[in-house]
């Protein structure tokens, strides 16, 4: 852990953009908590890896439409859509007992989603016209959307606003404005679960971890009933070199949904903190297998693998190099260990 090539908190830092996308940017496409549509993805038995590997395939697709559809490119968005509904469509049918529930709501989620996005492309507004206020906002990319940006039940229009508003400077990197709307809404609900979030990931983005821990700590009931938060608290808990607290708030996420990439990768970081940096390894890969442009799985692999066999320094530059493709800031003092 305290070696040249292990920074376990700049691990978990780089983590932010994940958290405040790739695990949460799917509050649509994963059923809200509690619901029996989000069932746990199943450990990966010798029978289960066709299915499996279908179900990523599918997944991807899903997951890159969503981001396509953000960025308004809807006829590329629309064509994954229908690539992994059918793709979800050919799993069901030839694996009907695998993962049901699952399935079923993903199919529905593809399905949904691109009669939407056909229909705006159909029948786009003009982006001259003013924004219709009662339409549900638009998803931000997987890299950079606010993971708690949706509203809570019971909530007044006014704090729906604040948090709304806070979510879209956040994705914008105005973390200190964003910060400054989700304390207001903090200062009238202390348990306001998607303004704790937000204030986390923001003290954390701007470097202010004590803040962020005292946050968090003081007013979350831990475990949180929020597995964003259940995240944020575990990468304070890496912080803090607690990693066996970190390992346990990290599967109860994962318990709820395996193929949350994120997570995968806090565990990797938690692991390897313990010294386990096979288990590590093992854990990035499959945060990879889930999400092929996680930057932060490809930025750790680099660090693991030039610890565990320096030997290997081409394995370790590709993951680097990926890294760097998908959006990690460089790390210099790693590129002169690469460069040896």
């Amino acid at each position: 852990m305290r070696g040249p090539y292990f920074k376990a908190w700049l691990f978990c830092a780089v983590l932010l953009a994940a958290l405040a996308g790739d695990s949460l940017a799917r509050s649509k496409s994963v059923a809200e908590p509690g619901q029996a549509s989000r069932a746990d993805m199943p450990a990966v038995e010798t029978n289960d890896i066709l299915p499996y590997k279908s179900y990523l395939l599918a997944y991807e697709s899903m997951s890159t439409a969503d981001r396509l559809r953000e960025r308004e490119m809807k006829e590329d968005a629309a064509a994954l859509y229908d690539e992994a509904l059918k793709t979800f469509q050919r799993l069901a049918s030839n694996y009907p007992m695998w993962q049901t529930n699952l399935v079923a709501f993903r199919i529905n989620y593809c399905r949904e989603e691109l009669d939407k996005t056909l229909n705006l492309k159909k029948n786009g507004p003009d982006r001259q016209n003013a924004v219709n206020p009662t339409a549900s906002p638009p998803r931000p990319s997987e890299s950079s959307r606010p993971a708690d940006s949706h509203e809570q039940p019971g909530e007044t229009n006014e704090v729906a606003g604040k948090i709304r508003e806070a979510a879209g400077l956040e994705q914008a990197g105005d973390f200190k404005g964003a910060l400054e709307l989700y304390k207001a809404v903090l200062a009238q609900d202390k348990q306001h679960l998607a303004a704790l979030g937000g204030a986390g990931r923001c003290f954390l983005r701007l470097g202010m971890v004590d803040e962020a821990r005292d946050i968090l700590f003081q007013w979350c009931v831990i475990p949180s009933p929020d597995n964003s938060i259940n995240s944020l608290l575990a990468l304070i808990l890496c912080h803090d070199r607690q990693y066996s607290k970190a390992i346990q708030l990290v599967e109860i996420t994962l318990k709820e949904d395996n193929s949350n990439a994120a997570a995968r990768v806090i565990l990797g970081v938690a692991l390897a903190g313990m010294g386990q940096t096979d288990a590590a390894i093992s854990e990035m890969q499959k945060a990879l297998a889930l999400n092929p442009r996680l930057s932060e799985a490809h930025y750790n692999l680099a660090c693991l693998m030039l610890k565990k066999e320096p030997g290997k320094i081409s394995i370790a530059a590709i993951h680097y190099q990926n890294a760097l493709k998908f959006g990690a800031t460089p790390d210099p003092a790693l590129a002169r260990l690469l460069q040896r």
